[in-house]
């Protein structure tokens, strides 16, 4: 009779802790569009997209509209693309994340890793677990637990009400936001099929140095991927509401806007540092107009 009392107990004790699991409110992760249920040893980072328990900490990075299917060939070699890095892959396997398509990898790393790449048609998201020292081991198992509780809430909105320290009044040019990643805001000109990026970092960014500093070592990193870019333009520009330094780049092979125009804007505020990145597909005065004007409706927050 004892025994029976006894387990009855312990098989209420387990439901009832299943239970208390299953119903734990999901947190957003910062600066993506997922939620998930975390157990007591993790911590939710309240700057970043990361997580971390005293054992690992947890990266994510999520592509909004992009589609996981899509992204599959990239996969097809992947573990010669980490051994090229150094980066011993041991297991890989197809599996689930909730109800997202995943793959599941694991590492002989120092210290230990873990990653789970997952998504549907609507995203596609990347999970990067590592030990925080060389002599702890992963629990993969549980660690997989927590990450089944992902939830994907297609909101692109609450990235802009949430994270961003700056919001773009509408106008005329149809520009539209189409996600966030990380600390980048990305929009898309549907006329013109343009795209811009607003790069937003910590205020402390510019205490060493100026607008122009940053825009500059901003334009050397692309002229060693892109030797041919020919400088247009180098200068203190005045927005509407901002102020900053602007330069601009041809990006044709000739000099003659052949291929396009590429729209460097760095400004100061209050709250945070910005780069806008704007990639015109032809380098004309109807171009630097479209930047301008996005740039002329942007504010920041109070």
């Amino acid at each position: 009779m004892k025994k029976v009392i006894y387990c009855c107990s312990l098989l209420g004790y387990l439901l009832c802790q299943a239970q208390v699991f299953l119903a734990q409110e999901k947190v957003s992760i910062v600066g993506t569009n997922l939620k998930i249920s975390l157990t007591q040893a993790y911590t939710l980072n309240a700057n970043a997209a990361m997580v971390s328990s005293p054992k690992d900490e947890i990266i994510f990075m999520e592509m909004a509209g992009v589609n996981y299917q899509e992204q599959m060939k990239d996969f097809e070699n992947i573990e010669v693309q980490y051994a090229e890095k150094g980066i011993q892959l041991q297991q890989k396997r197809n599996g689930k994340i909730n109800t997202y398509d995943a793959i599941l990898m694991s590492f002989e790393t120092q210290p230990d890793m873990y990653q789970v790449f997952f998504g549907n048609e609507n995203f596609c998201a990347m999970a990067t677990v590592v030990a925080k020292d060389t002599t702890s081991t992963l629990d993969e198992s549980a660690i997989y637990s927590m990450l089944n509780t992902i939830e994907y809430e297609n909101n692109p909105g609450a990235a802009l009400d949430q994270h961003a320290n700056f919001v773009v009044k509408a106008h005329d040019e149809p520009w539209e936001f189409m996600n966030y990643t990380g600390n980048m805001f990305f929009y898309e000109n549907k006329r013109s099929e343009e795209g811009l990026l607003v790069m937003q970092l910590p205020v402390e960014t510019l205490l060493l140095g100026t607008e122009a500093d940053l825009a500059h070592e901003f334009v050397n990193k692309m002229k060693a991927k892109m030797p041919a870019l020919k400088l247009i333009a180098d200068e203190a520009w005045q927005a509407k509401n901002v102020k900053g330094h602007r330069i601009l780049l041809d990006t044709g092979e000739d000099g003659q806007g052949n291929l396009g125009l590429l729209y460097l804007f760095v400004f100061q505020g209050e709250k945070s540092a910005f780069v806008f990145q704007g990639m015109g597909k032809k380098n004309d005065v109807a171009t630097k107009e479209r930047f301008s004007k996005f740039l002329n409706h942007l504010s920041q927050k109070e």
